[in-house]
């Protein structure tokens, strides 16, 4: 039976389908709080502590070769599967995949409850746990500098704020079939097609 590891406070809180992903979150994580569950829905009510009627699942994607780029997001609400793309000409791999969760947020700007799925633990760092320490110590890291592609996080992190967003950190190229799909897309739009 599959399980799903919710990983409500830990170094990048999410679902995960192995145990071993889970642990990597919580060990010797300063209170972390986790649990497994038998079913997805179950274990991301337990991360939210809403009851999601309006559950949007968010693929988020970029890709980036020489300096040039490209975003892309695959949206699945109600069972109907949508597909969005753009070019970046200037731009690194960070970029990309920001540009690519911010523009999943304009395109659901009037939708609540969204699922955003990334492979990029800098962007869900970033917009969560990174994120909260750097506004409250005035938009510096720990060392004093200022956090690299901080317009972009902070426009983002508006995007987020009073909605409820979770994000879930997934792996690149496991054969996943819209994180695929959304990688495809990603590297169409760097080439121009």
């Amino acid at each position: 039976m599959t399980k799903f590891y919710a990983v409500k406070v830990g170094r990048i809180p999410g679902i995960y389908k192995t145990w071993q992903e889970c642990k990597t979150q919580i060990d010797r994580y300063p209170k972390s709080v986790f649990k497994s569950f038998d079913n997805e829905n179950d274990a991301l009510l337990f991360i939210t502590d809403k009851i999601i009627t309006n559950n949007i699942t968010v693929y988020t994607d970029g890709s980036h070769s020489n300096g040039i780029g490209g975003w892309a997001v695959v949206i699945i609400k109600n069972n109907e599967i949508k597909e969005y793309s753009g070019h970046l000409p200037h731009c690194t791999n960070n970029i990309a995949e920001l540009t690519a969760i911010y523009q999943s947020l304009i395109i659901l700007e009037n939708e609540d409850n969204i699922l955003i799925k990334s492979d990029s633990q800098y962007c869900i760092n970033s917009l969560t746990i990174w994120g909260d320490s750097w506004e409250k110590n005035n938009w510096k890291k720990s060392d004093g500098k200022q956090p690299e592609n901080l317009d972009l996080i902070k426009e983002i992190r508006l995007l987020m704020k009073n909605k409820n967003i979770s994000f879930q950190h997934v792996y690149g190229h496991t054969g996943e079939e819209h994180n695929e799909g959304v990688n495809t897309l990603a590297n169409q739009a760097r080439l121009g097609k």
